[in-house]
């Protein structure tokens, strides 16, 4: 396939395709992008929208345009400018495309867009473009690398006196209840211990996980027995509930200020440990929708950085709870599945009412939206004309391809036509319909009946009359590759052309004034 920059018969861009540097995550980068139409007709986009990414992560609409919303009209010899702005919500790679959508000639048209988001933490720096296992792996990685294990006293010690500890008062996470004490024989006193979420008795309280601040927490002494062992999940018929907290039958469901710490904490317990006895799988599910639902807050995040300085380890699903979303199974080794998904911009064409004289084209957009590469057959012609493929084939993940049908009119019979000619994406075949209407004969009959192609020889073509200043003519391969044009500078009926190898060849003459000849050719 040709690989070309962008441009479409009178619509053009200022570049194929917009490059943003590193941007941090949850910030912004804005680059410019001017549109121009050189026709002498107005052209108008009922919609300019970018391709949406599947199969990566979740409403991650990273690229998106501003100061301008629906239809763009660009009348004629005018240009129009935009700005695209990047704002990644991962540290990722991301690619896709800046549709311009048009039903009528000349088409449509994509652009680009590329981008990288970066973590502000260099701390999870190797989880770049990571995903599913590869992303488990780094992630443990990090949160095992040159930790500190306080043992249980000491953790308990930090947590009542510092971490849990605020103005004086420590407050259970399940129930609400507050208490005055910062030791552990304080915490005694009031009816206090010490909850872990993970239970320890699926890990035979081994260290260092039974010591592990990030899913220890203060809790009231009778809630911590009711939850026991138990499963979280959600609770309709509670046989014991206090402060928003709620226990049936082995089932146990924190009040809703609790929901989303203790999911991040079981994610991060699994992802640093292990799911001991599988304790994790059953609950993935709820846990997960708890943490999208309940976001972290000021509290976890003092909290996550005051396990930080004692531990020297975070919990990743508290920095950037995005990360979840790049994780498909944490109980499981699963990764997800690679798959298809093209969009097409047109399953038919409308070139309109055409003068036979005319050379009419019309752009076609193909796009991998997903995450697996896609294979795509375009014909180099039609019955009614050629058309030319610029991208790459397969058609990599992310990217596009673009094909323009080039409407040869002196192979159109009189009158309305309708007609189609057929595709392949991924093995599937499909046609896509065109029509012209009320073709019309034109001026150029003179200049057709006139010019013929006599002969060719490998570095010459040999027409019957001579070519006009400012004709043009381009050669086609069978694969659609334009493989020679010219501008003709001065009358002559001689064309000088490269070397070709031997093979079916298309030719195409465009007169001055738009007239045109389409021609094929065999070299042996």
């Amino acid at each position: 396939m040709l690989i070309s920059g962008l441009s479409i018969a009178q619509i053009s861009s200022s570049t194929k395709s917009l490059l943003f540097n590193f941007v941090f995550v949850g910030s912004s980068d804005t680059l410019p992008l001017t549109i121009s139409n050189s026709g002498s007709n107005e052209v108008v986009f009922e919609d300019v929208f970018v391709l949406y990414r599947q199969g990566l992560t979740n409403n991650d609409t990273a690229f998106y345009l501003t100061g301008h919303k629906g239809k763009l009209s660009i009348p004629s010899g005018k240009s129009v400018d935009l700005k695209v702005v990047f704002r990644p919500g991962h540290n990722i790679t991301y690619l896709t495309q800046l549709v311009f959508l048009n039903k009528d000639t000349p088409g449509n048209l994509a652009v680009n867009l590329s981008g990288s988001g970066k973590y502000t933490n260099t701390y999870y720096q190797s989880t770049f473009d990571l995903y599913d296992e590869n992303l488990k792996t780094a992630l443990k990685s990090i949160l095992s690398n040159n930790t500190k294990s306080l043992g249980y006293n000491g953790a308990r010690d930090e947590m009542y006196a510092n971490i849990d500890n605020k103005g004086g008062l420590v407050e259970c996470i399940y129930t609400g209840r507050k208490a005055s004490f910062n030791t552990r024989s304080g915490a005694t006193s009031n009816g206090f211990n010490c909850e872990h979420t993970f239970p320890q008795s699926n890990f035979n309280q081994n260290e260092p996980m039974r010591s592990d601040v990030h899913h220890l927490f203060s809790t009231d002494e009778t809630a911590n027995n009711k939850r026991s062992n138990y499963a979280f999940g959600e609770v309709s018929n509670p046989n014991w509930s206090v402060g928003g907290s709620k226990l049936e039958s082995q089932t146990f469901e924190p009040r809703d200020e609790q929901k989303g710490a203790t999911a991040r904490a079981m994610m991060y317990f699994v992802i640093r440990y292990s799911d001991y006895n599988s304790f994790f799988s059953p609950q993935e599910n709820i846990l997960r929708n708890w943490h999208g639902k309940f976001l972290p807050n000021s509290s976890d995040v003092q909290r996550n950085e005051a396990i930080y300085k004692l531990q020297n380890n975070r919990n990743p699903f508290i920095d950037y709870p995005g990360l979840e979303d790049r994780i498909t199974s944490f109980s499981s080794t699963k990764n997800r599945i690679p798959f298809n998904s093209v969009y097409q911009s047109n399953t038919s064409v409308d070139f309109g009412s055409v003068k036979e004289e005319d050379t009419i084209t019309y752009e076609i957009i193909l796009a991998e939206t997903a995450t697996k590469n896609s294979d795509v057959v375009v014909p180099v012609q039609f019955k009614h004309g050629i058309i030319e493929v610029y991208g790459n084939d397969p058609i990599k993940a992310g990217s596009f391809l673009s094909c323009k049908l080039k409407l040869i009119t002196n192979l159109l019979p009189s009158g309305s036509l309708l007609d189609s000619f057929k595709i392949s994406i991924n093995g599937q075949e499909q046609y896509i319909k065109y029509k012209a209407e009320k073709i019309l004969a034109g001026s150029g009959d003179e200049f057709k009946k006139a010019l013929n192609l006599l002969n060719t020889s490998d570095h010459t073509l040999r027409f019957s009359h001579d070519l006009e200043r400012g004709n043009g003519v381009e050669i086609f391969n069978q694969y659609g590759q334009k493989v020679f044009f010219t501008e003709i500078n001065s009358p002559l009926n001689d064309i000088p052309i490269p070397y070709l190898q031997p093979g079916c060849y298309f030719v195409l003459v465009n007169s001055g004034v738009n007239n045109s000849l389409f021609k094929t050719m065999v070299l042996n």
